[in-house]
């Protein structure tokens, strides 16, 4: 299990009076099991909705409402998501969410240098 601590909390607020009845700092996520996969695919009606998928996943794994992780600050949803999808097999894995540049060298044959092949 990890915890991720939320860079801003989520504020549960009496609905008639505004009254702030909890606030969660911190939101632990446990381990998936198989059949937290099989009803996440299920809820996602089975189609290639990667978002969805995760999204279910997520409500699973931290114990949150859909509706908690849809109002999640992104960058607290993103910490959680990598923190999801760190339990899921790589077959499973969307990816970063958004990677840097790589600096390394591209997949791009090197240029000829014009020298004799025969040698």
């Amino acid at each position: 299990m990890k915890t991720i601590t939320l860079i801003h909390p989520i504020e549960i607020k009496a609905k008639e009076t505004g009254e702030l009845l909890e606030s969660i700092s911190s939101v632990p996520v446990r381990r998936l099991k198989t059949g937290d996969l099989l009803s996440a695919i299920d809820a996602a009606g089975g189609d290639d909705k990667p978002g969805t998928l995760l999204r279910y996943l997520t409500s699973r794994a931290t114990r949150l409402t859909l509706k908690q992780v849809d109002d999640l600050e992104l960058d607290d949803g993103v910490q959680i998501f990598e923190a999801v999808e760190s339990f899921l097999p790589n077959s499973l894995r969307t990816g970063r969410i958004a990677s840097n540049s790589s600096q390394g060298h591209s997949d791009t044959p090197p240029t000829s240098d014009g020298g004799d092949r025969d040698n």
